[in-house]
């Protein structure tokens, strides 16, 4: 990523919003964690992130879904999801004032917001314990972040090359999978699979933006 495309604010804000940005790096590390402490086989490519929160070992069915699940650590996922959502949202707000001033980067915040706001749900209600909000929550927080990556790519395509053409690539990708997800979830990659490249690409690129920021050239008093 081109950092020098990317001036450093010296509002604290800014800087606090962009390391909230690195710091949903703490997604991937509850999936590993949670993943390796599994005592039942778990497929990255079968098996949904959200199973690694469940709450009770057993058997679970959705639909013509079905999974035999038991996740010792579900506590750990289940924090990582909140933590993200906080950290998601809390970054878009945060790093609001680096952004150049459009519309489609103010929706594509807002977005983002809102996607915190899903992750938080979906760490708050286990999808064995509260299946409709765990739903909800997933809605919101993988579409809600694809589209909004998607909105600030299209945004800063020209002004900002790298970040803006990696961000509507990855947001194109995140949709298509993400509504491949919703109407046919058991078929094409696995349902594991696919929920991952709706979800995931979106936390690299945070990342990948909120260190753009912190390691630019600070911008003329």
């Amino acid at each position: 990523m081109d950092a020098s495309r990317f001036p450093r604010t010296r509002d604290g804000r800014v800087v606090a919003g962009a390391v909230c940005w690195v710091l949903t790096l703490v997604f991937f590390v509850g999936q590993v964690v949670a993943q390796v402490a599994s005592t039942e086989p778990y497929s990255l490519t079968r098996d949904y992130v959200s199973e690694l929160g469940v709450t009770a070992c057993g058997p679970l069915s959705s639909g013509g879904y079905r999974a035999v699940i038991c996740s010792p650590l579900h506590d750990v996922m289940n924090g990582a999801f909140v933590a993200t959502g906080v950290f998601l949202a809390l970054g878009a707000i945060g790093t609001w004032a680096a952004w150049p001033r459009r519309r489609l980067i103010t929706w594509g915040l807002a977005l983002l917001v809102l996607a915190g706001a899903g992750k938080v749900l979906v760490g708050l209600a286990p999808a064995n314990l509260h299946p409709d909000l765990h739903g909800l929550g997933a809605l919101l927080g993988i579409g809600g972040a694809d589209l909004g990556m998607l909105l600030l790519g299209l945004a800063l395509w020209n002004i900002r090359p790298w970040l803006g053409v990696s961000g509507a690539v990855l947001g194109v990708a995140g949709v298509i999978a993400f509504l491949f997800l919703m109407v046919v979830p058991l078929l094409g990659l696995g349902p594991g699979l696919t929920e991952r490249v709706a979800d995931e690409p979106v936390y690299v690129w945070l990342i990948a933006a909120g260190a753009a920021i912190l390691l630019a050239p600070r911008a003329p008093v």
